[in-house]
């Protein structure tokens, strides 16, 4: 696949979960919590990503070159951009995509949580600075 979302970057998966783990990350109201989990999942999306570039140059050798010559690994390259054709959508793997993002959703009660135990005492969060 080169067009759609994969004419801008080779990984718009891992993109667009770094976007959705910074979101998550924002409903807990930390910057710095933030900060530390969208570059920890930055680092294992890059290490990730250039595994299977390895990969996939082994198992498609010319035709994965010339794309990833002109495809950003991670960040995208918004002027490169392809329609293409409509996909085919598998009824299967949406639905295991679907039930995979859930745990996103889950978050919000899990957020709700936390807050109601900082405001009721039980949970502190401190920053110890030297």
């Amino acid at each position: 696949m080169t067009q759609g979302p994969y004419s801008i970057t080779r990984n718009p998966l891992y993109l667009f979960s770094l976007c959705m783990i910074s979101g998550v990350c924002l409903v807990f109201g930390s910057l710095l919590f933030t900060g530390i989990f969208t570059l920890l999942a930055y680092l294992v999306f890059r290490y990730t990503a250039k595994r299977e570039a390895i990969y996939l140059s082994h198992l498609f050798a010319e035709p994965y070159a010339e794309y990833a010559r002109r495809t950003p690994l991670f960040w995208p390259n918004f002027s490169n951009f392809e329609w293409g054709q409509a996909p085919v959508i598998s009824n299967r793997a949406l639905l295991v995509t679907s039930r995979d993002s859930l745990f996103t959703i889950a978050m919000i009660p899990f957020s709700e949580l936390v807050e109601y135990l900082r405001e009721s005492g039980f949970l502190t969060m401190a920053i110890v600075v030297p």
